[in-house]
């Protein structure tokens, strides 16, 4: 057992500068953070006996008067950081111990020195770029991908040059950076074409990268070059004699060697030039223009090229091939539309043909047509075909109406880009064939006959303007053919017609169709003149407006006019129309007196009225009596008016209905009338059941052809200006005349 009083530090002391190891007396650069550690405290004599962190305390001053503590480093190495802050010093730190007995520390550390570098270095000096070695004098240009860098030392007045930073592309396009340590100079063997531009600056020993500098040579590995050739490749050309020109300059300085100047063409391509011909320059310059007058071909496969030396010896160096286009041939013209020389249907055709050029393409503006329906010698001006857009071939279509027969000619003409002139086609004859024209002037679409009339057939209108003969053939969609000739007359069984007509000129075949309805015989109880009720009306005349035909009603007022039936009858009037009624004139003195004094009276109102308007007006200004003034004398117009049309009265006197026993097929009757009593009668209209009724003996004289009742005309217009249509009538039984038969 023994007491020790004595300590010491164990390990190996070592101050690191944002992790690295440094070493006392160095450069740091401002704002570098120190870590002093390495050691740790132990009791003399041993290696892991600690004295315990209540016993001591180490600290880390400099003097700058800053300090760090680590309070709790028993048994592990010390730990004490710190910032060596932005200004340029010399710092001095030391780690020392507390709490121990003074010199109970056997080993203290030494004082430990930084030198503090705040600023960059400087530009590196005389920074140039040479074409053949360091000491080349031709620092602006080179035929070769090495380049010599030299430069002189960048200014530093602290911690020193470490190493020197080169930037530039290289060849492939990458970005490439090159450190050179001790050296002043560098070799790149790799330097791009064209204006090649070196970057550099200097690094210290402490980080700082200084400003940069850059130089810059202009690689040309060609020696020569070609420039402004002409024509154009886009240009195309009628002859096949070009004149070609192009300027040859001198990149190196060393001039050109005019006797070396060459050029070779091919009309197969790029690839496949002929042998190589001089161009006859004689002559010496650093820039020089070679004109040759060189043929070719046809075609865009036409290439020329150039070759020429300097006088230094390099190359020869060759140009590119310059593409030549030639075409000295015009426009084609095919695949015209319709036939020609063949009969077509409409004089409205679509023409259409194909202009095309292969090599340099059709003029789409210079496209134009003329054309004639009258025969060659008759054309007409040379027209704008109306294409914008071009192409190697162009399809044109035109919208023309032509005339029949063979007189109809069109002619195209166009230009293609290169310019060659006006290229014509061929005159194209059409020759027009128009369809024939149906005209079915009867029987009128629609037309409504009974079976037994004799019904028209007219189609002699029907034209064909190419005076063709033509074929008829009338068919029914019941009856089937009817006729092949353009003008007959026939009837048709009951039922609805498609009447189709179809007319051909031997090219083509065109149809019309009308409807025809016709209907059966109607069978009515009664003859056209019978009058079963004795009223002194017809049957007939009833049943067509629908009154009562079995019971005698002359003198009923179907109508409500005023007018009984039996008047109406004998007046022709309609017996349902109440619009419609007998005009009388006013002859008794009684009549007179009445007209005279509703004619007083009339006048009378007009007057008042005229005096109240007057009276009403006086206080208004002098426009609105103006206005007040005009409506009453229009209205007492008006008055007047009807005054005359009532004393005058408007004729409206009906035919006189089936008299002749034609009119409309009527609806089925009833049959004969049952014993009523008066106010048991149907009212007009209203049908009873039906019962069987004895036919109507024939005549002596034979039963007469079947006439079928047409239909009624229309009524005259009423005193209101009106026509009252007969009524509809409902479904009916056949009517068979006296002698006919049943259909």
């Amino acid at each position: 057992f023994r007491v020790i009083t004595t300590f010491r530090f164990l390990g190996n002391f070592t101050v690191l500068a944002e992790g690295k190891p440094l070493e006392s007396w160095s450069w740091v650069k401002e704002g570098t953070n120190l870590l002093f550690t390495g050691v740790k405290l132990v009791y003399n004599g041993t290696e892991d006996f600690y004295p315990s962190n209540d016993l001591f305390d180490v600290i880390l001053q400099n003097n700058l008067g800053e300090v760090r503590y680590d309070n709790s480093s028993s048994g592990r190495d010390i730990s004490l950081t710190t910032n060596v802050g932005r200004e340029a010093l010399t710092i001095m730190y030391e780690v020392k111990v507390t709490g121990l007995p003074y010199g109970a520390l056997l080993n203290p550390l030494p004082p430990f020195y930084v030198k503090v570098d705040n600023d960059d270095p400087g530009i590196p000096q005389g920074f140039l770029l040479h074409a053949d070695s360091y000491d080349d004098p031709n620092i602006l240009m080179d035929n070769d991908r090495e380049v010599y860098l030299t430069w002189r030392d960048s200014p530093e007045f602290n911690s020193g040059i470490d190493h020197y930073v080169i930037s530039y592309t290289n060849a492939s396009g990458e970005a490439k950076l090159v450190e050179v340590y001790g050296e002043k100079r560098y070799v790149i063997e790799d330097a791009a074409e064209g204006l090649f531009e070196v970057y550099l600056w200097a690094v210290d020993n402490v980080g700082h990268e200084g400003a940069i500098t850059s130089s810059s040579i202009f690689i040309d590995l060609l020696g020569l070059r070609f420039e402004g050739f002409r024509p154009s490749s886009e240009i195309w050309h009628t002859t096949r004699d070009v004149e070609c020109s192009i300027e040859v300059k001198d990149i190196g300085g060393s001039q050109i060697d005019g006797p070396s100047i060459q050029y070779a063409i091919s009309t197969d391509g790029p690839d496949n030039f002929g042998p190589w011909m001089s161009a006859g320059i004689n002559q010496y310059g650093s820039s020089l223009k070679v004109v040759v007058l060189a043929h070719f071909d046809d075609g865009e496969d036409n290439y020329i090229k150039f070759r020429a030396m300097d006088r230094a010896g390099n190359g020869p160096f060759e140009s590119e091939a310059f593409q030549i286009r030639v075409d000295t041939q015009g426009v084609v013209f095919s695949d015209f539309s319709p036939a020609t020389e063949e009969w077509l249907a409409s004089s409205t055709q679509e023409i259409s043909i194909v202009v095309s050029d292969g090599l340099s393409g059709v003029d789409p503006t210079s496209i134009q047509y003329r054309y004639t329906t009258r025969g060659r010698q008759f054309y007409s001006g040379w027209a704008d075909a109306g294409i914008t857009s071009g192409g190697n071939s162009i399809t044109v279509t035109l919208n023309l109406n032509l005339a029949e027969g063979r007189e109809n000619y069109i002619q195209f003409r166009a230009k293609d880009i290169a310019g060659n002139y006006y290229t014509y086609s061929e005159e194209y004859n059409i020759w027009i064939n128009t369809a024939p024209r149906i005209q079915i002037a009867l029987p009128q679409d629609g037309l409504e006959v009974l079976e037994n009339k004799v019904i028209k057939f007219d189609a002699s209108g029907t034209e064909d303007e190419d005076g063709d003969e033509l074929q008829y053939t009338w068919t029914s969609n019941i009856s089937n053919v009817l006729s092949h000739s353009p003008i007959f007359q026939m009837t048709l069984p009951p039922g609805v017609h498609l009447i189709t007509l179809e007319v051909t000129d031997g090219i083509h075949t065109v149809s019309d169709s009308v409807t025809v309805k016709v209907k059966a015989i109607p069978r009515l109880p009664f003859t056209p003149d019978s009058d079963h009720d004795g009223d002194g009306m017809p049957d007939i005349w009833e049943y067509s407006y629908h009154l009562d035909w079995r019971t005698p009603s002359a003198d009923n007022d179907a109508d409500g006019d005023q007018y009984t039936d039996y008047e109406e009858y004998t007046a022709h009037t309609n017996p349902i129309d109440p619009t419609d009624y007998p005009k009388k004139e006013i002859t008794s003195t009684k009549e007179k007196i009445s007209y005279w004094l509703y004619l007083a009276m009339v006048v009378i109102l007009i007057l008042l009225g005229i005096l109240i308007s007057t009276a009403m007006a006086y206080r208004s200004r002098k426009h609105a009596r103006e206005v007040i003034q005009k409506e009453l004398e229009e209205e007492r117009r008006l008055e007047l008016e009807a005054m005359e049309r009532a004393l005058k009265g408007v004729s409206a006197a009906r035919l006189e209905m089936l008299s002749s026993g034609v009119g409309v097929a009527l609806p089925t009757l009833p049959a004969a009338p049952v014993a009523a009593e008066p106010e048991q009668a149907l009212p007009p209209g209203e049908e009873a059941p039906p019962v069987p009724t004895e036919p109507q003996p024939p005549s002596e004289e034979g039963a007469p052809e079947a006439s079928v009742p047409e239909s009624p005309p229309e009524q005259e217009p009423s005193e209101g200006g009106q026509k009252t249509p007969p009524e509809e009538a409902p479904p009916s039984q056949e009517y068979v005349p006296p002698g006919g038969e049943a259909q």
